[in-house]
């Protein structure tokens, strides 16, 4: 069992280095199974095809993503201070893959019809978080309600949007930590009670 674990590790940190850098359609088979050091046919008894292991890469990178952010929000703590970290965590990894490596973008951002539905239901399920952590904020007077009486919801995705909207408009991992720090100070004038 551990040596299986050990090489679908090594097929998924392969692919991962290897989309990154050449892209889905620029990387075989072939290159993957040799920057991993087995066999083309090893990786065919883990993976069905090429799309079927970049699939696992992204779902891999994701469940990996949404765990960080689990561990670093906790179960406690006040409601601003879980929001921001979940925020810094999921747009400041993401971020950063896209600006280390010339394809990143298309692994943690693929719209195309390889992955989709997994970045759509992860944003879903990062989405239904953060109104979570809204609703108990609102609740414990930790956050403030809006003067239009803002739903948890409207509230979340405003966050997720102006946290999109950084990392898009950023230029570099430093630009983003800047920008990413500003709006949380604008967010935090305006939400703590």
């Amino acid at each position: 069992m551990k040596a299986t674990i050990g090489k679908e590790r090594a097929i998924l940190d392969a692919a991962l280095r290897l989309f990154s850098h050449n892209g889905y359609r620029k990387t075989s088979v072939d290159e993957i199974a040799a920057a991993a050091g087995i066999g083309k046919g090893t990786i065919y008894l883990y993976f069905a095809s090429k799309e079927a292991l970049f699939r696992a890469l992204c779902t891999h990178v994701i469940e990996h993503v949404f765990s960080d952010v689990r561990e670093t929000i906790g179960d406690d703590g006040h409601a601003f201070a879980r929001i921001a970290a979940a925020l810094r965590v999921k747009y400041g990894r993401f971020f950063r893959m896209v600006a280390s490596a010339p394809y990143g973008r298309e692994l943690v951002e693929s719209r195309d019809e390889h992955a989709a539905d997994l970045f759509r239901a992860f944003d879903e399920r990062f989405e239904s978080l953060v109104v979570e952590l809204v609703e108990r904020g609102l609740l414990r007077a930790e956050l403030r309600r809006t003067a239009d009486r803002l739903t948890a919801r409207a509230i979340a995705q405003t966050l997720l949007a102006a946290a999109r909207g950084v990392a898009l408009a950023a230029r570099d991992p430093a630009d983003f930590d800047r920008r990413f720090e500003a709006l949380l100070a604008v967010l935090r004038e305006g939400l703590t009670a």
